[in-house]
């Protein structure tokens, strides 16, 4: 489990009023549906089943390779964190550098990338995701050899 702080608001149920009786087997239809307003459920931090594993390359030579992204997109508020963790992938020698991105900085459009630690493994530490909705990425680069990296958030 990764853990994502901030406030959540939830829709909740849905009223269905005007339900037929049906025969035995049936299912009725209702005749109306009513939608509830969002209404703030959570507060502080709050546990979602983490992402992954995703494929990276880390090219040999210092250079980055191709950006990886998620396949998930976290949606953010103020005080959303993304935690971001990484390791080669099992039976490379090689180690790398890892890079996770965030939505914001100095050029929202173009984002910021943290350094998420050299070696073997990495990550764990929150990174500040903010009001943003996006599909994290990470970047990589191989220390001596190229290697294969996986990585979740």
């Amino acid at each position: 489990m990764r853990k994502l702080a901030g406030t959540v608001a939830v829709a909740t149920g849905i009223a269905l009023t005007g339900l037929a009786a049906a025969p035995t087997g049936a299912l009725a239809a209702p005749s109306s549906v009513e939608s509830a307003t969002a209404v703030p459920v959570v507060t502080g931090t709050v546990s979602i089943q983490s992402t992954g594993p995703f494929a990276a390359y880390a090219p040999p030579g210092g250079k980055y390779g191709a950006e990886s992204k998620s396949n998930t997109a976290i949606l953010g508020n103020y005080d959303t964190y993304v935690y971001y963790s990484w390791s080669v992938a099992p039976g490379t020698i090689s180690s790398a550098c890892v890079d996770g991105w965030v939505p914001w900085g100095k050029d929202p459009k173009k984002g910021t990338w943290y350094s998420l630690g050299c070696g073997k493994s990495g990550g764990g530490k929150g990174i500040l995701w903010g009001s943003y909705a996006a599909l994290p990425k990470v970047r990589a680069k191989g220390v001596t050899t190229g290697a294969s990296i996986q990585w979740f958030h």
